[in-house]
């Protein structure tokens, strides 16, 4: 299955060179540094483990690249593919703004285990745009979300319809909503070519 990752290219070299402690450590100090991160979702931190997101939709991983706060050249747009069943665990919802206003919606995530993060799972790399990789499924999910599970962007009273909240979306099923109809076998990316463009890429951030 394709999940989608806003990655910064510092991060792309460390994921490919294989030096997961420093790549767990650079993604844990990206979430406190410019609101990087910031919001609501329905993911379960009390584990205390750490946990990297993907999105569902190419889309919204765009979408939170343009939310970044440093320049748009320290990104790049990472395609990731891992059975359905393996990740179905790890899926749930973020909820941000500027998608369709005047609400926050619940966009479809996947906080995966930093031992599912591997260079050998990604098969592309995009530097800015990912048109090839937009997904028609998205239009019908944001068009058929309901009233009720999206936030209202207010800084003050209630930000959902009285008897609903955050995880109200968990009750949806997933699978219909989100237009996943099965898993699909998961291809393998070139590896010396993914190679090249991200040291190219990594480059290109600081020409």
């Amino acid at each position: 299955m394709k999940i989608f990752r806003c990655v910064h290219k510092k991060e792309l070299l460390l994921l490919m060179n294989g030096e997961q402690e420093k790549l767990l450590e650079f993604i844990e100090s990206r979430k406190s540094h410019k609101n990087v991160g910031r919001g609501v979702n329905t993911f379960d931190y009390s584990d205390g483990k750490s946990k990297v997101h993907f999105y569902l939709y190419a889309q919204t991983a765009r979408l939170f690249q343009a939310d970044l706060k440093e320049g748009a050249q320290q990104y790049a747009l990472m395609q990731y593919e891992l059975p359905y069943k393996q990740i179905k665990p790890a899926r749930g919802y973020g909820y941000y703004a500027g998608i369709y206003e005047p609400f926050s919606i619940p966009v479809p995530e996947f906080a995966i285990s930093p031992e599912e993060y591997s260079f050998e799972h990604v098969t592309a790399i995009k530097d800015q745009s990912c048109l090839t990789w937009y997904n028609i499924e998205y239009y019908k999910y944001i068009k058929n979300l309901p009233r009720e599970v999206m936030a209202i962007n207010d800084l003050f009273g209630e930000p959902f319809l009285p008897g609903y909240s955050k995880n109200t979306i968990l009750k949806a099923p997933f699978e219909e909503i989100c237009g996943i109809t099965g898993d699909f076998p998961v291809s393998k990316g070139k590896v010396k070519s993914l190679q090249k463009k991200i040291i190219k890429l990594h480059q290109k951030s600081f020409d």
